[in-house]
């Protein structure tokens, strides 16, 4: 978890004051004091935040963040829950159409 804060403190620290000003600074403060210092990803703004090697975890916290502090609007965080869904739906597929897991079920039914 040490990792995933040092990520999402990188990620915060180059978006900015603006950003990490809209969290509560409890947030804030327990993000800076539980993450891992020796950690420091840097961010390269040449590439988007999916290309930056950044473990699923993190990306996973910083949609939270964006969709609790940073959308400005209701429709914006709408979007936000709408591409969260689809992105269920699609992981939900892929897990069904799997052979591993219509394998495992197969063999959960027989016993």
């Amino acid at each position: 978890m040490q990792n995933i804060l040092s990520e999402v403190h990188s990620v915060l620290n180059f978006l900015g004051e603006d950003y990490i000003t809209k969290l509560p600074s409890e947030i804030w403060a327990n993000i800076e004091s539980n993450r891992n210092i020796q950690n420091n990803p840097v961010i390269d703004s040449s590439k988007p935040l999916n290309e930056q090697g950044l473990q699923e975890d993190t990306l996973a916290f910083l949609f939270v963040l964006k969709r609790d502090y940073f959308c400005d609007t209701y429709d914006e965080q709408q979007a936000i829950l709408k591409i969260f869904e689809d992105n269920q739906k699609e992981w939900n597929e892929k897990v069904m159409n799997s052979g591993s897991l219509r394998a495992a079920l197969k063999m959960l039914k027989n016993n």
